[in-house]
């Protein structure tokens, strides 16, 4: 039986879009294999040996003005982000300060489960412009999640400390709420903004 043009057409179609689905399922699956479980490297460290390395080594340079919010070369990044994948780690000592910045928002941005999970959002949201009840949410998150967020809060809190980098409690929100807040809108920045602020008393 002879299929018309129409017929042929659609079968082409059809198939098409039946590989490009099943690229996208391995893309997928791909990625989730990627990603970094937390909790299972807090099993072994409180807190990630790469994270701890990265803001040892920033905090002994001296103060690169704007850190944190300049991209390094694309050619030099995105080996290095395979690198945090599949070892979870990079040596901090051989990179250059935005590099290490560039690879630090990528480590928590790949985490499975981002530091602020979808249902913390909301919460915080309606605490914005409460700093105590912002603190008395984060209480509730589990063990691993706790200390690195506080981690986190605390280094980002030093550099604000240091006036020679010229970046605020408002710009690292822009630059990190982004890269922690599962459910991120726009606004969320002013949320990170505060705790950081109030991360030193933590």
């Amino acid at each position: 039986m002879n299929k018309t043009k129409q017929e042929v057409l659609a079968e082409m179609l059809q198939n098409k879009s039946n590989k490009y689905a099943v690229q996208q399922q391995i893309a997928k699956r791909q990625q989730q294999k990627s990603l970094i479980d937390l909790d299972k490297i807090c099993i072994i460290t409180p807190i990630p040996i790469f994270i701890q390395n990265a803001f040892t080594e920033l905090h002994s340079r001296p103060a690169q003005v704007g850190i944190f919010r300049i991209s390094p070369a694309e050619q030099i990044y995105r080996p290095l982000c395979s690198e945090i994948d599949e070892n979870y780690y990079v040596d901090p000592k051989q990179q250059e300060t935005d590099v290490i910045c560039a690879l630090i928002k990528y480590f928590y941005r790949r985490l499975q489960n981002q530091l602020f999970s979808t249902e913390l959002c909301k919460k915080l949201r309606v605490h914005m412009d409460n700093p105590v009840l912002l603190k008395a949410d984060l209480v509730n998150l589990r063990p691993s999640y706790f200390e690195n967020t506080i981690y986190l809060l605390q280094n980002l809190s030093k550099i604000t400390t240091n006036s020679e980098y010229k970046m605020d409690s408002r710009n690292l929100g822009i630059c990190f709420a982004p890269n922690i807040f599962e459910d991120y809108q726009f606004g969320d920045e002013k949320i990170l903004k505060t705790l950081i602020e109030v991360a030193g008393v933590m």
